[in-house]
């Protein structure tokens, strides 16, 4: 009794939240947050999967709403860190792996760095306006 279910992302995100709230700024933070979207299990909360109930196929539909969920997230955390003054000197980097079957692979760079430019820039590469 007294114990809810929540879903899985949230209790990260929360975690997320909760950590960069706590972080002393004047020292450095690795912080390396692994959500589990778009990836098996497929399984989102029911209001995100109500969003996209126009659309028929079971599979689009968990897809588009675990996506909708993950930028609901990553736009919460990045409210936290320019909330907390931490925006200006993170290091800000999505990865997607291999999980998905549509082949549709992607990795990009944000930096937010030192110099206070914002780039995106390709893997293995740098700010051209620090170095």
């Amino acid at each position: 009794m007294g114990e809810r279910c929540v879903h899985e992302e949230r209790v990260l995100t929360d975690e997320v939240v909760r950590i960069l709230r706590a972080h002393n700024g004047s020292r450095p933070l690795f912080l390396f947050w692994a959500t589990h979207y778009v990836h098996m299990p497929l399984q989102v909360p029911q209001a995100y999967l109500d969003n996209f109930s126009f659309i028929d196929d079971k599979y689009r539909r968990l897809n588009h709403a675990m996506i909708s969920n993950l930028d609901d997230n990553v736009a919460e955390v990045v409210g936290v860190l320019h909330e907390t003054g931490l925006w200006n000197t993170t290091l800000l980097v999505f990865h997607g792996d291999n999980g998905t079957n549509s082949r549709a692979q992607f990795t990009f760079i944000v930096i937010s760095c030192y110099c206070h430019h914002s780039c995106i820039v390709q893997p293995s590469a740098h700010c051209t306006l620090c170095y």
